[in-house]
């Protein structure tokens, strides 16, 4: 441990959905979750994150996050994605957040929630949100 930092351990054990539950939780799903920012420019030098898009897939349970701080985005987003019924389970923790749960096999499972984030990033971007400086290209089905 003096060589590396535990940061590769956590990786290599999220990689292979490894991770004990108690790091999970301490961590709040970090290392199972890929995560792509859309923000706005306030004015020259500034950048606002607005929205985000999540996937969370730890081997066992996987489901897609929606945070948005405007209620139209969000509105927005849960049309698009209710014309693509994907998801099993739909519950919201806030007017900002909101998740779509799936629980058919895991692969299938997987592939659904890949179509969820795409068209969830596809919908903040119509609405006019561009992509933060980390956003990923979401992996298609």
């Amino acid at each position: 441990m003096a060589v590396i930092s535990v940061e590769p351990i956590y990786e290599c054990l999220a990689l292979h959905k490894l991770l004990p539950e108690c790091q999970k939780v301490g961590w709040n799903d970090f290392w199972n979750t890929d995560e792509w920012d859309f923000v706005v420019q306030r004015d020259r030098l500034g950048w606002e994150l607005m929205a985000s898009v999540s996937l969370y897939n730890d081997g066992k349970r996987l489901y897609v996050g929606l945070y948005c701080r405007e209620r139209s985005a969000m509105d927005r987003c849960l049309e698009a994605l209710a014309q693509h019924p994907e998801g099993n389970e739909v519950t919201y923790t806030s007017d900002m957040h909101a998740r779509f749960t799936f629980t058919s096999d895991h692969d299938e499972a997987l592939a659904a929630a890949r179509k969820v984030v795409t068209f969830a990033c596809e919908a903040l971007a119509d609405f006019g949100y561009q992509p933060g400086p980390l956003h990923g290209t979401p992996k298609s089905a």
